[in-house]
């Protein structure tokens, strides 16, 4: 009877250990599920933030469509992540009714006869906003929990309707919004182009002239060892080294079709900076014009961490040609080029033919949105969503506190984008 019963409690100890392991194993899954559900109802929560910002100031039948159709998408997006969630049945019915009811009230604006807002519906829009915004605060510092520890598993309401995970939702409320109530009829689907290389000579190179190719690119670089480590296959063919030099390491490309520098990436120093953002601007327009690109001008740039990131684009008798834009980063330590991304430039560079502007700028201020505080207005040319591009006038404002870069055809003056400036920890992004 004892090596029974001993022979019981091993049996049960070893079921309990499987079943232990086997429930910890449903329950990492099962939080892996939430976490992912959340970051996703988050992802569509910043981006719904940033699009109805972009709407507020937007003054174009064109752009406003395209807005309200993304809209329309990233809040069907957010309703099937919140489906996922854990959230008490008292706040899921409130963000819900917010999702349900800005994706309905998009699909009536566009169902519409007129994109034109009266003042009742930029109201309303200024409104949606403010919520958008406070969630998306609530959202992201949950967001910073959960990378902290947090576990959405462990903290179940348990019934206390005052505190768990479903807490979190519990400032979003929509009484004070009134959207009609309408069905979603399925999701906005735009498609990719490829692109034909226009920007390199029609002309190869070896290994050996790709290699004194970088050698003279770097010069300045006080290189020590440069060694070749293979080829690349693709879009471009290039060369691929590896380059040792006094202020770090680098992994360089060179195409072997018009020998032309495509990337640069190195490691960069997080030293004390010696030189000044503006220095490094002129850093990285002057090694452009050393490796024979004329009329680079830096059209956007920022500092983060001792890097500052400068874009580069030709600047031709007061046009932007944003098709040919190139990406630098260097470094304020050393002042060395630490990154150099100019695929843009090898697809899109062309011997263009002189732009037509057949509105002027008072023409595109005239029909610009009253709430944008003007900061400057440029000629340029863009490229447009899916192919060939566009001569446009770039106007940049503030509105509420944001900087918005708006795009307007310059023969139709239509509105063809709007951008807006978000700051991250990482520096100044547009989108």
């Amino acid at each position: 009877m004892i090596v029974a019963l001993a022979l019981v409690s091993i049996g049960l100890g070893v079921a309990l250990y499987f079943n232990s392991r086997t429930m910890s194993s449903r329950a990492s899954s099962l939080e892996s599920v939430y976490q992912k559900s959340l970051y996703e109802l988050i992802d569509s929560v910043n981006s719904m933030e940033v699009e109805v910002s972009k709407l507020i100031v937007t003054n174009d039948s064109k752009s406003t469509k395209q807005s309200l159709t993304t809209i329309k998408q990233q809040s069907a997006d957010a309703q099937n992540a919140l489906s996922y969630l854990p959230v008490s049945s008292n706040f899921v019915s409130e963000a819900n009714k917010f999702v349900n009811q800005l994706n309905g009230y998009t699909t009536s604006l566009l169902k519409g006869d007129s994109l034109k807002f009266d003042d009742k519906t930029a109201k309303s829009w200024e409104d949606i906003y403010d919520c958008l915004a406070s969630l998306k605060y609530e959202l992201n510092k949950l967001s910073l929990k959960i990378s902290q520890g947090y576990s959405i598993l462990d903290n179940l309401d348990s019934g206390n309707i005052d505190s768990g995970f479903s807490q979190n939702f519990s400032g979003i409320t929509s009484d004070s919004l009134e959207y009609p109530s309408m069905i979603y009829d399925g999701p906005f689907s735009d498609s990719v182009l490829n692109k034909e290389v226009k920007g390199l000579l029609d002309t190869t190179c070896t290994e050996d002239e790709a290699k004194d190719y970088i050698k003279a690119c770097l010069k300045d670089f006080d290189i020590k060892e440069i060694k070749y480590v293979g080829e690349t296959k693709g879009k471009f063919t290039t060369y691929n080294f590896s380059v040792k030099a006094i202020g770090g390491s680098f992994y360089v490309q060179v195409t072997k079709q018009g020998k032309f520098l495509l990337n640069i990436n190195g490691n960069a120093s997080n030293s004390t900076a010696t030189i000044s953002q503006e220095d490094a601007v002129k850093i990285a327009e002057d090694f452009a014009k050393s490796i024979g690109l004329e009329s680079m001008k830096s059209v956007w740039d920022a500092t983060s961490e001792n890097i500052t990131y400068v874009n580069l684009a030709p600047v031709v008798s007061g046009v932007i040609y944003y098709p040919d834009l190139i990406k630098v980063k260097i470094s304020l330590s050393n002042g060395y080029i630490m990154g150099w991304e100019a695929s843009n430039y090898a697809y899109n560079h062309d011997n263009r033919k002189s732009q037509t502007f057949t509105k002027t700028q008072n023409d595109i201020l005239s029909n610009l949105s009253k709430k944008i505080s003007v900061k400057s207005v440029k000629k340029c040319i863009i490229p447009l969503e899916y192919s060939g591009e566009a001569s446009a006038y770039e106007v940049c404002g503030k509105y509420n506190n944001f900087t918005y870069y708006l795009y307007f055809d310059s023969i139709s003056g239509e509105q063809i984008k709007v951008l807006r400036v978000i700051q991250t920890s990482n520096g100044d992004l547009l989108l």
